[in-house]
């Protein structure tokens, strides 16, 4: 939907705007991947023993550089809406200054005054709307979206997180004449393109249903 250029929150909302349209984007890249590039369904003897085997998916192209950049435009755009709301609230009030009209955010609740009355990047924004700012609890343990959001985006400049991929199967189904177990692993991607999903004793067999389904992550924020 369009954004009315005289709307006093149309910087913000055409931030948020951005970042739905980059998420669409991310969305569209990952099923270009999945369809273009399926994973073979691979099943290799666990060494050294070779008692137990492991059911894999095997990834024979790179993720796309774009499942790293994409996310975070989405942080960037994201965090920025929020201080594009600080902005027009403040210019709503009439303030003429509005140099320190950021959205604060901190690492725990006793943190949240430093940039508040520390720092004073909230000085130019009227006390009452601060007032609501606080109520969003946004610090470690309150909010902790906007806590994360803040992290992330902050680190960006530094590094770029690699993505990880993940592995949903569906409920698995023992052949009649088996008798062993199969055990559904934590489905973490590994250096070799693998993504280990499933382990079995090596002389068991087994009829299951299993896709892919790709989750782009980041580093836990410190």
């Amino acid at each position: 939907m369009p954004i009315a250029h005289d709307d006093p929150f149309f910087s913000a909302k055409s931030r948020l705007q951005r970042a739905e349209e980059k998420i669409s984007e991310l969305d569209t890249a990952i099923w270009h991947y999945r369809d273009k590039h399926p994973p073979d369904l691979i099943c290799e003897a666990d060494e050294p023993d070779r008692r137990t085997k492991t059911y894999k998916f095997k990834f024979t192209a790179p993720f796309p550089d774009s499942w790293t950049h994409l996310p975070m435009e989405i942080l960037e755009a994201t965090r920025s809406a929020l201080d594009q709301c600080a902005y027009a609230a403040a210019k709503l009030s009439g303030n003429t200054r509005l140099k320190a009209t950021q959205f604060p955010i901190a690492d725990s609740l006793d943190n949240l005054d430093n940039p508040i009355t520390g720092r004073k990047v909230c000085k130019d924004i009227p006390d009452a709307v601060v007032a609501i700012f606080i109520r969003f609890k946004p610090y470690k343990g309150g909010n902790d979206t906007l806590w994360a959001l803040n992290k992330l985006r902050n680190s960006t400049p530094c590094a770029f997180f690699r993505s990880r991929c993940e592995a949903q199967t569906s409920p698995f189904a023992k052949v009649p004449r088996s008798t062993g177990e199969l055990t559904g692993l934590d489905p973490i991607f590994d250096r070799a393109n693998e993504l280990p999903f499933a382990r079995a004793p090596i002389d068991e067999h087994f009829a299951f249903g299993a896709y892919p389904a790709f989750n782009i992550g980041f580093e836990e924020p410190r």
